[in-house]
């Protein structure tokens, strides 16, 4: 297979965890590695780190404008240049051998059982507008400051379903996807309705 496919996808994270040198790898210098398909499969990359068990600090906010600039990149059809606080921010050697390894662990299990399909719904022009719109939806999820459990792994998750979806021509990973932000959409209004009238009933009773 080539390396537009997502199994070239995985091996292409294993060579970028290989070949990462001691002082890392700035972020512009991360998705010029990945060539062709580039931008999407950086937009998975950089959606891992909400997906791993341990935390990787300050890296929140920028991956996810990131994410956002790169998903506007692929709609208009050109590459915007990332702003030079972004695009020379370097990650740490430690840190890219960690999520590029656990992103060609997971490229590879979907891999096993993703193929193009509902090939109507991937293919058009306006379809695809449609789905990185999506991911532009799920990223901004990203930035919401809501200490709550999950808060970030469902559209995390939704990104990764929506970018992998667009690569490999699979429109159930893509259904998938639009399913994880409409479940993240409706999990952040329940959290701060809930939370809302949490605190007015907290208020009612210091009261009384």
């Amino acid at each position: 297979m080539d390396d537009d496919t997502p199994v070239g996808a995985a091996m292409k994270m294993r060579h970028i965890a290989d070949t990462t040198p001691e002082d890392g790898r700035t972020i512009d210098n991360l998705i010029d590695c990945l060539e062709e398909d580039g931008l999407l499969i950086a937009m998975m990359m950089l959606t891992l780190p909400f997906l791993l068990p341990v935390s990787i600090p300050g890296l929140s906010t920028p991956l996810g404008v990131v994410i956002v600039v790169l998903a506007i990149s692929l709609i208009i059809n050109k590459r915007i240049p990332l702003p030079a606080f972004l695009g020379n921010r370097r990650i740490k050697q430690s840190h890219i051998q960690t999520i590029a390894l656990f992103a060609a662990k997971l490229l590879a299990k979907i891999e096993s059982w993703s193929k193009p399909r509902f090939r109507h719904f991937t293919t058009s022009h306006g379809a695809r507008i449609v789905h990185l719109s999506g991911i532009i939806a799920n990223a901004l999820c990203l930035f919401l400051p809501l200490p709550l459990p999950f808060s970030n792994f469902i559209p995390a998750y939704g990104i990764v379903m929506l970018s992998f979806g667009i690569l490999r021509k699979d429109g159930l990973l893509i259904v998938y996807g639009h399913t994880l932000l409409v479940l993240a959409i409706a999990y952040f209004v329940t959290a701060t309705v809930v939370s809302f009238l949490g605190i007015q009933w907290l208020g009612l009773f210091d009261f009384f």
